[in-house]
């Protein structure tokens, strides 16, 4: 019977304790319902992949013709595959999350092997690199919600195992449409590993058989990528509309300066928290062995290759000034490798008795019960925004998919509101006065009282309330 690996199961213990509780529970952040919104409306047919279906609203501005350009679509086709076989019930998207999450460690683990090929006792450290990556903020929290920078992050580190793998023309050739698969998902952020063959060269000599000329395959094969994009009509379409709605905002300074996280400063805050939670540990084991020894552990060269492949990662962001956390997450896993490749030679080396071990891993298996219970306590569960979606259900049963709905004008720019309904029933919403056609509509708290006595006063229904969230219906009219 093989041995049970005490550092895997507290890996996984707590990787499943950070997102399985959420991943379980109904709702999520607005943009990832609508990405779901998207990827449903290509699995029941609305669209297509250069053409990602969208009703036209206000509060996404990258949409035009009732097409989705803010971001390019092959996460959205991906996940909409995931529909076709499991229906579109929300829990669809939470499998897709973890088969994300299961990729993303299987990579970094076939990753941590290639950089220790012929040290046995560091390829069992893997796990070091898996926990410390799954404990950066940005990756716990962007995890259970299908983030665009998720599937990019799958991409790009395939896109670095297969150079690792090897030198040869076939592997480079394929890490160069790995990272084409990368722009796909989220632009020109998925770029990165295309600096990584050079990294090798420079870092890595054990690995070094290439020459500097096949270092440039993986660029060639994306730039005959781009070429294909920009001699494709439908492919070139879609890309004219990125970079003029969604790519040139995001440069311009005053398109965010209002927002929260907006500008270099933002970004230099995130990668702070996120390099935090990884360093201390590290740096205690640093002062921990220099006490100990009065020597000084630097980082060797796996260590170093891998904070440059993070440092390729996040660095580019600054040229935007649109900032959030989890644009990190393709970066987290190689903050992790290079920390945990630090830590080797400072870990201590602990051994435990037979019974010792037995009582600890009757410990963490107790733990790993603990949660899974708290898992299904939370099943099915809304975590967040439970009265909108209590009503969005409630509404599901009342009105059909793609019937248009009205809206007050103070709602119009709701993107929580919006995100929901669009995820939901693709339900398009309107501001305008209702035509014939229209027999719904919705209020909430941020509505006037001018608009549901309107309402009233032309016969329409109160149907449904929920807390804030009201569906009115128009009452026919008598014969």
């Amino acid at each position: 019977m093989q041995k049970i690996h005490t550092g895997w199961l507290i890996t996984g213990i707590c990787v499943l304790a950070l997102f399985l509780p959420r991943a379980v529970m109904e709702g999520a952040f607005p943009d990832s319902q609508v990405y779901a919104g998207l990827a449903r409306s290509m699995a029941e047919g609305q669209g297509s992949f250069w053409k990602p279906a969208c009703q036209q609203n206000s509060w996404v501005s990258a949409i035009e013709n009732e097409a989705f350009y803010a971001h390019p679509p092959l996460q959205f086709w991906l996940q909409s595959g995931f529909y076709r076989v499991l229906g579109t019930h929300w829990a669809t998207e939470r499998i897709y999350c973890a088969v994300i999450l299961l990729l993303s460690i299987g990579l970094i683990l076939v990753i941590w092997r290639k950089l220790f090929p012929q040290n046995p006792q560091y390829q069992g450290f893997a796990w070091m690199a898996v926990l410390l990556w799954y404990l950066t903020p940005a990756v716990q929290w962007g995890m259970p919600y299908a983030m665009l920078e998720c599937t990019m992050g799958v991409f790009c580190l395939a896109a670095l195992a297969a150079l690792l793998h090897s030198p040869r023309g076939f592997w480079l050739l394929l890490s160069g449409l790995l990272v084409s698969a990368a722009f796909l998902t989220k632009g020109f952020a998925g770029l990165f590993p295309l600096a990584a063959p050079f990294l090798i060269w420079a870092f890595l000599p054990q690995k070094r058989p290439f020459t500097l000329a096949h270092a440039c395959i993986p660029a060639l094969t994306t730039g005959l990528f781009f070429l294909f994009l920009a001699l494709y009509a439908p492919s070139r379409q879609f890309f004219t509309h990125y970079f003029e709605l969604q790519l040139s905002p995001a440069l311009e300074y005053e398109t965010y300066q209002q927002e929260k996280w907006s500008g270099r400063g933002a970004l230099l805050e995130m990668l702070f928290s996120e390099a935090l939670p990884l360093l201390i540990p590290a740096l205690l084991l640093a002062l921990w062995a220099w006490i100990r020894t009065k020597k000084v552990y630097l980082p060797d060269t796996n260590s170093l290759f891998a904070l440059l492949v993070f440092l390729s990662a996040s660095l580019p962001l600054f040229v935007s000034y649109k900032q959030h956390i989890y644009y990190l997450i393709p970066a987290a896993p190689w903050l992790a490798i290079a920390v945990a490749a630090w830590m080797l030679p400072l870990w201590p080396r602990i051994s435990l008795l037979p019974r010792q071990k037995t009582y600890l891993h009757a410990a963490l298996f107790f733990a790993l019960l603990l949660v899974l219970g708290y898992a299904v306590t939370r099943a099915g569960k809304p975590e967040r925004e439970k009265q909108l979606i209590a009503f969005i259900h409630q509404i599901q049963a009342e009105v059909s998919d793609y019937e248009e709905i009205m809206l007050c004008k103070e709602m119009e720019e709701s993107y929580t509101l919006h995100s929901y309904v669009w995820r939901y029933g693709n339900w398009p919403l309107s501001s305008d006065s209702p035509g014939e056609g229209i027999r719904y509509a919705i209020s909430g708290a941020t509505c006037s009282g001018d608009y549901e006595r309107s309402l009233q006063e032309k016969g329409w229904q109160r149907k449904i309330q929920t807390g804030p969230w009201q569906l009115w219906q128009k009452t026919p009219l008598l014969p």
